[in-house]
């Protein structure tokens, strides 16, 4: 696997900007798309936040929840991704405009669980979220 050019071999650190005037968001849980172009991480400010790997510049921020957000999972070809947060939701993202600089939709909202554990790959459970 080789490493992108934002990331040095020895630490394996990716180095992220933040946008001018944004507050650190107090970042609770991070996961690299399928294709490691992009890294999301859920918030404590209720949102997820995309940056690109390569460049490290933040690429979008996704608000909806209505609480912080714990958990991120992205699907293994790197249309969607769930986000799950304290305020009981778990959203379904089209991550498929991202690739054409254009914003980033909630396709999907589950109300109502109590505990959102994801599995960590989807390749060999696919579909399988518990809420």
């Amino acid at each position: 696997m080789t490493t992108p050019p934002s990331m040095t071999s020895a630490t394996q650190t990716l180095v992220i900007s933040q946008p001018v005037g944004m507050p650190d968001a107090g970042v609770t849980s991070v996961m690299f798309s399928p294709d490691v172009t992009y890294v999301a991480a859920g918030c404590l400010d209720w949102t997820v936040r995309l940056w690109d790997v390569r460049t490290g510049a933040s690429v979008q921020v996704l608000k909806g929840h209505g609480d912080s957000v714990y958990s991120v999972a992205w699907t293994p070809d790197g249309t969607g991704m769930i986000s799950g947060s304290l305020d009981k939701t778990m959203r379904y993202w089209d991550m498929t405009p991202l690739r054409d600089g254009r914003n980033v939709e909630c396709l999907l909202v589950h109300k109502g669980h109590k505990v959102i554990r994801f599995v960590s790959s989807f390749r060999e459970h696919v579909g399988l979220i518990q809420s």
